[in-house]
């Protein structure tokens, strides 16, 4: 747990850069406070990647059609936010989630699965890591019966970006909406692959 919570705080770092400002320590304790409840409602779709020495280098998360990534913060937040992160933080906190909740939803039809919370262990990354994850999320995607992944990505996340077109994911045209153009909304585009038919090893699922 304390390990998944300080990756997800990594990916949070550069996705919403000088949001979270406090201890580390806090930090991790936040999340996993949300990690905890996540698990415990059995929400599924969170996957890990395991080295060969059994060290969780990595996490990406996976949606199926017909289910929602609204998240239902548990018992607490608040407080625990307030003891945990600060009252600064917390505030910022709360504005980034109104501003990425801005975004276009992505509605997936039948056959389509949605990748998002990519983030490889710092330490280990430019090590092939990230793509070895989409590799296997793919296969596992294939097996659950899809043919297509779509993913969202910051546009100002141009390693990102890179990686994603590397492994076959296309920009998906688009005009921006509204709240995009006026600067509320994050700016980010929506990539999609058409998935092979040729299966890998997958991650150990929690």
């Amino acid at each position: 747990m304390e390990v998944l919570a300080a990756l997800l705080v990594q990916l949070y770092h550069v996705e919403a850069p000088g949001v979270l400002r406090g201890p580390l320590e806090g930090q991790w304790g936040f999340f996993q406070h949300l990690l905890a409840y996540e698990l415990a409602s059995g929400s599924g779709g969170r996957y890990l990647a395991i080295n060969a020495a059994g060290e969780i280098v990595g996490t990406l998360g996976l949606r199926q059609p017909g289910r929602t990534l609204a998240m239902v913060l548990p018992p607490g937040t608040l407080r625990m936010a307030f003891q945990s992160i600060g009252y600064a933080d917390t505030l910022r906190l709360i504005l980034s989630g109104l501003r990425a909740a801005c975004a276009p939803e992505v509605i997936l039809s039948h056959g389509e699965f949605y990748l998002y919370s990519v983030v490889v262990d710092a330490p280990m990354r430019g090590r092939g890591i990230g793509a070895k994850m989409i590799s296997s999320i793919e296969a596992i995607t294939r097996q659950l019966g899809g043919h297509s992944l779509i993913l969202r990505v910051l546009s100002d996340n141009s390693s990102a970006r890179r990686l994603y077109q590397r492994m076959g994911y296309q920009v998906v045209p688009r005009r921006p909406e509204l709240l995009e153009r006026l600067a509320i909304a994050i700016p980010s585009e929506e990539m999609r692959k058409v998935l092979d038919a040729h299966p890998t090893d997958a991650p150990i699922r929690v």
